[in-house]
């Protein structure tokens, strides 16, 4: 419901695997203590809103297998604190945006099976902390940007079933 937004002191809001359907609730942005959101194994259609960019706090966002569709916010850069973002499975399109290199904590980002498209953002090369890169499955074209090499913890890159050219970077 729209009062979500008046549980002021929420941290962990567990919502997965249920028969949600409708957009994600813009109040939500408003729960400034979030720091785990999980809305996988939905139905949940819509956007993910700019508004989402408020939630300072939040560590692991988590929206995988739905049916999500528009562009990545460019707000997702304001989450600073964000350790995993999954979003997979969905029907997000259109580039993946650069402030992604913004979230410096991030450790697992999770986008395969959507239809992302356009180059891959070098931006990427500032995620220090990413472990494991999903984004197999897209529309990805373009070469694979040589800063990827900078993810010195990087142990997963998945990207498979793209339209991926050039040579694989060192």
């Amino acid at each position: 419901p729209e009062d979500i937004g008046n549980c002021s002191s929420l941290e962990v809001l567990y919502l997965n695997d249920n028969n949600f359907i409708g957009q994600i609730p813009k109040p939500i942005a408003t729960l400034s203590s979030l720091r785990v959101l999980n809305l996988c194994n939905n139905r949940l259609s819509g956007p993910i809103h700019e508004e989402i960019g408020n939630l300072s706090s939040l560590s692991q966002l988590i929206a995988y297998s739905n049916n999500l569709s528009g562009i990545l916010p460019r707000s997702l850069g304001n989450l600073k604190r964000l350790r995993t973002f999954r979003a997979g499975e969905n029907l997000i399109s259109g580039r993946l945006p650069t402030e992604i290199g913004e979230c410096e904590s991030l450790e697992f980002l999770g986008l395969a099976e959507n239809q992302l498209s356009e180059e891959m953002p070098k931006e990427l090369g500032m995620l220090e902390n990413l472990g494991a890169l999903f984004l197999w499955g897209n529309q990805l074209s373009g070469v694979i940007p040589k800063e990827l090499g900078n993810c010195t913890k990087l142990e997963i890159l998945a990207l498979n079933e793209n339209k991926l050219v050039g040579e694989i970077p060192r």
